[in-house]
């Protein structure tokens, strides 16, 4: 009983301890949790806004890819809010980093600064209350192998699918292509195919053969 005792007072001193540390150090504590969790907002790692919509024009050359991107943003709050947004490409031996790459503002055609960080290419978007802001992205990778891939997957990170997403593809100089979505033929050398409450499983893969 006196062990037993002994251990807890010492379990409820320590308690005590805790629980006066905690009160004051409240502030301290919250100003370092508001902060984190400011920092992955603005990484886009916690999405405050919304991605509802985006529509995709890849058009395959010989040796090169070359990506149209229009993406829907909003603000569901009625509050301004800062978001981070961030675009990991499909770089491997065979498909190296893209260049160029621009994003504009699709509203004005205002460039916006894109950044790096941990190997993916990084921006921020200011919000006003309820606001929409459509993104255009173009970029251009080469491909040392006859395929190319477009990644769908990291749409998960928003936790919810795309209401609605279009995606092209036009070929130039090339022939036999292979998607792994089913497309339609809309036109020569000209496919589409498009989801509804899209929570992709799989990347775009496209694939084609070269004239010999």
């Amino acid at each position: 009983m006196d062990a037993l005792g002994t251990r807890s007072s010492v379990s409820i001193e320590r308690t005590n301890l805790f629980l006066l540390y905690v009160r004051s150090n409240t502030f301290p504590l919250l100003f370092i949790l508001l902060g984190t969790i400011l920092f992955l907002i603005s990484l886009g790692i916690v999405p405050l806004a919304e991605f509802p919509e985006e529509t995709i024009s890849v058009e395959v050359h010989p040796s090169n890819v070359e990506v149209h991107g229009l993406y829907s943003f909003k603000n569901p709050w009625p509050f301004p809010i800062t978001q981070g947004f961030g675009f990991p490409f499909p770089i491997d031996a065979h498909h190296p980093a893209p260049f160029p790459i621009r994003l504009t503002l699709a509203s004005t055609g205002e460039p916006i600064n894109v950044r790096k960080f941990l190997n993916e290419e990084t921006f921020t978007l200011c919000f006003k209350p309820f606001e929409r802001i459509d993104v255009q992205l173009y970029y251009s990778q080469a491909a040392y192998t006859p395929d190319a891939r477009y990644i769908l997957i990291t749409t998960s990170a928003w936790r919810r699918p795309l209401r609605t997403a279009h995606y092209f593809l036009k070929t130039t100089g090339v022939k036999n292509v292979h998607s792994n979505y089913e497309m339609k033929n809309t036109g020569k050398d000209v496919w589409n195919w498009e989801r509804v409450d899209f929570m992709p499983k799989n990347d775009w893969l496209i694939k084609w053969e070269n004239p010999s």
